[in-house]
């Protein structure tokens, strides 16, 4: 009997969670109502606000309910009551209602990860002096007499308490600058989500690699005939870019990009239909699925694949020159998390805004995130420095990149701002910060905390001022003192995952 109560203790909980995310909307509805009843005053306005005060007073009735039934269910399992009424006595022709012994509840205690590498990476830093950080997470509803009813980040955190067994992947991508763009920092934070909720897939991939050096873990496992191009300098090819800020286009019939599958089962293709565009032919394992057929209008598409299971290999082929891939995302039709990384050199939050509005709206609603990282500081600190942009426009820019990622989707968003950076100029040590950097940090701070976003300040976590000197000291910068390599690059994700739990478990 008691394991009956437990299952629908744990299907009331499920549900009252559906309810308070709904309560939410409506409560932000009303909100909105109430401020258009001021503007507009008069009787339409009395009229607007009364309504909006009753909608609030009938939804909380809702969820008081809803809590009464949840806490009287409780207390029904706790004591010795006499026989249970017949509604709850088990039935052979009455499925149950259970939860999987796997799920995550938010009464499960949540903690940072303990495998061998996290604890080492957790010795390297307190070696180096990198204390780590909170992560902030600010308010984003209150509601009068009850305080704070909703952080940035709950979403996300909802999202996480069923990760292990919604039945589909959780999406979570990461835009950033040459920090990110080899999949440094965020590897190990996908390795910590994916160890502690599965891993779905490998999500977004591009058609090449985007340098003629560097790995292939985020692209095509064999590719051939494409030139890169990205929004950032240096300039190449300026079709419109997308999500990624990265496209590929081919410069012969037979350019082609062919991905290693690993048991993936959901293909989407992003492409550019373009008036010189050519047909792509898309294969499994070397048969003929279909061939993207361009209608000469430059405008962003998506096509979806469904895979065997057993697949081996998607390949994409150019059946002429000026075919063009923004990328394919690659998933598995299960729970667990998918970390899409969105890196590009030299990138700053100004020029994600240099996509196509539309094909990068279309494309972030079509990956449907929990959860945006906006990883963004070092090229905005040393731009301001060479006068190439100014702290007005770093605050605007930063902003409207938030307002676009919240337009096209119900993501929560995260801003992470820059690592320690130094300067180059004669005259100074090979270690002197650059006098930029603590303004453009507050400066990101301000803005992610103002439009409903996470906070991590990274400058601070690795250890502040001189951090730069120890990493470098202990072989873990390139040569120019502002890229991490190795095992630098991983601490810093794992001071990112720390911070993540640490917020997730206060959450909870």
């Amino acid at each position: 009997m008691r394991d009956v109560l437990t299952r629908v203790r744990q299907g009331v909980a499920d549900v009252l969670s559906r309810v308070r995310r709904e309560v939410q909307r409506w409560r932000e509805r009303v909100a909105l109502d109430v401020a258009a009843a001021k503007r507009q005053g008069g009787r339409d306005g009395l009229l607007l606000f009364a309504r909006a005060r009753w909608l609030e007073l009938a939804i909380s009735a809702q969820l008081l309910l809803a809590l009464v039934a949840l806490l009287a269910l409780s207390g029904r399992s706790a004591a010795p009551a006499p026989p249970p009424p017949l509604a709850l006595a088990p039935s052979p022709a009455a499925p149950k209602v259970a939860a999987p012994a796997a799920a995550l509840t938010p009464k499960e205690p949540i903690e940072r990860p303990t495998d061998p590498d996290s604890v080492a990476l957790r010795a390297l830093g307190a070696e180096l002096k990198a204390p780590g950080g909170a992560l902030e997470n600010p308010c984003v509803v209150t509601q009068q007499g009850l305080g704070c009813m909703r952080t940035a980040l709950e979403p996300f955190f909802e999202t996480l308490d069923h990760a292990r067994t919604s039945g589909h992947p959780t999406i979570v991508l990461a835009l950033g600058n040459s920090l990110i763009a080899g999949d440094g920092v965020v590897d190990v934070v996908r390795t910590r989500l994916t160890d502690r909720y599965g891993e779905a897939g490998r999500g977004w991939l591009l058609a090449d690699r985007m340098a003629s050096y560097g790995g292939r873990a985020r692209c095509a496992s064999k590719a051939s005939g494409w030139v890169a191009s990205t929004f950032a300098p240096p300039y190449k090819l300026r079709w419109p870019f997308g999500l990624a800020g990265v496209h590929h286009t081919a410069q012969q019939a037979g350019a082609f990009s062919a991905f290693a599958l690993k048991g993936e089962t959901k293909a989407e293709v992003f492409w550019l239909d373009r008036p010189e565009a050519a047909p792509l032919e898309v294969r499994v394992d070397g048969a003929l699925q279909t061939t993207l057929e361009p209608r000469h209008e430059e405008q962003g598409r998506s096509s979806t694949f469904t895979l065997a299971p057993d697949a081996h290999e998607l390949t994409l082929t150019a059946k002429g020159k000026g075919a063009v891939l923004y990328g394919v995302s690659l998933e598995k039709a299960q729970s667990g998390v998918v970390l899409d990384m969105l890196g590009v050199p030299s990138a700053d939050a100004s020029i994600f805004l240099q996509a196509d509005e539309a094909i990068f709206e279309a494309q972030l609603k079509a990956r449907h995130p929990a959860l945006v990282l906006l990883m963004f500081g070092g090229n905005e600190t040393k731009r301001i420095a060479w006068g190439r942009s100014s702290q007005e426009k770093v605050i605007r820019d930063l902003r409207t990149l938030i307002a676009r990622v919240k337009k096209a989707s119900e993501a929560a968003c995260w801003v992470i701002g820059p690592l320690d950076a130094v300067v180059k100029r004669p005259g100074t040590g090979p270690y002197t910060q650059r006098p930029e950097l603590e303004d453009v940090i507050a400066m990101e701070r301000q803005v992610a905390l103002e439009e409903g976003c996470g906070w991590f300040d990274l400058f601070r976590a690795m250890g502040g001022s001189g951090s730069i000197k120890r990493f470098d000291q202990a072989g873990l910068m390139h040569p120019d003192r502002v890229h991490p390599k190795g095992r630098g690059l991983d601490l810093l994700g794992q001071l990112i995952a720390d911070a993540l739990f640490d917020a997730y478990a206060k959450a909870r």
